[in-house]
């Protein structure tokens, strides 16, 4: 591993991991948000009611079965390990384009979700009593696996599933060479949605406000790497043409640096007096070198 793509894996491992500290951080400080995380979760749902987007229970209802569920519950269980060969991916084969504002937006938007989870922790809905717990009715259940205590189960809003969906999604379809690649990337953050719904993990509010904090952190990271991209264009255009300059500089003044090319000087003329027992020939050979830029040379008028 050559030093570059050594700082660089470095730097991504920093990041990364400082994302998922402060993940760990509020989760430690929302354990005790039992009864909060519950209340907001019956506003919530009244809210929902009231805009007339409640559709949690309807969807069960219409599409929640025992191979439904576990179907489900297993793709649900798909979110972590789908971003991780992603991030994999777009660092092997898109290192200096799609994989740099990938992870800065998965980085941006998962500390987003961390200040509403600590401001406002969630219940899920499937904590209601109008709603089923599909993981535990069908399984497999992703709090019941190893490592599952990892997991902040009050911070429902917004769906990280979703937002993380929507972000993969997006570097799918731009690094996509086929139709069919391009496809699953609309098809997958669409198909989180119903998951996270159904299983009960998520309001639809939640999977609507994940989706706005991907779509704001894309646009931040891509406007960054955007114009640092530019800037960087603008520095070797500055470079190539100062290299330019100094090459027709070096052309113009044989003495150069030690006499530089400025067009501004006046121009200079040389007086030479030549000797008079020089042949003509002699005489048509400048005695003084052609240093200055802009120099004229003359035979000096005066007998003296």
């Amino acid at each position: 591993m050559n030093k570059e793509l050594f700082r660089e894996v470095a730097k991504s491992v920093a990041i990364l991991s400082t994302a998922w500290a402060g993940y760990s951080v509020v989760r430690l400080l929302t354990t005790g948000s039992v009864d909060v995380a519950r209340a907001n979760a019956e506003m919530v749902d009244s809210l929902q009611g009231a805009l007339g987007i409640g559709i949690e229970a309807s969807m069960q209802e219409a599409l929640l079965g025992e191979a439904v569920g576990t179907l489900a519950n297993s793709y649900y269980l798909l979110h972590f390990p789908v971003t991780v060969i992603l991030l994999i991916a777009m660092f092997v084969r898109h290192r200096a384009t799609i994989f740099p504002v990938v992870r800065d937006g998965l980085v941006v938007m998962t500390f987003l979700g961390l200040v509403v989870h600590l401001v406002f922790p969630l219940a899920p809905p499937r904590m209601l009593d109008d709603i089923i717990d599909a993981s535990t009715m069908y399984g497999p259940n992703p709090y019941a696996i190893p490592g599952s205590g990892a997991a902040n189960q009050f911070a429902a809003m917004p769906s990280m599933h979703v937002a993380w969906a929507l972000v993969a999604g997006w570097a799918l379809w731009r690094s996509a060479n086929t139709p069919v690649v391009r496809l699953v990337g609309i098809v997958h953050p669409a198909l989180t949605v119903v998951v996270v719904v159904i299983t009960g993990h998520h309001f639809l509010l939640d999977a609507i406000v994940g989706s706005l904090f991907a779509v704001v952190a894309l646009a931040g990271a891509s406007a960054y790497h955007q114009s640092r991209a530019k800037a960087g264009d603008n520095m070797a255009l500055v470079h190539s043409s100062s290299t330019a300059q100094t090459s027709r500089n070096r052309a113009i003044s044989p003495s150069y640096p030690l006499v530089p090319h400025n067009h501004s000087l006046a121009p200079l003329t040389v007086c030479q007096r030549l000797p008079k027992n020089r042949s003509p020939a002699s005489r048509s050979r400048p005695a003084v070198p052609l240093s200055h830029p802009i120099v004229t040379m003359r035979t000096c008028s005066s007998p003296h």
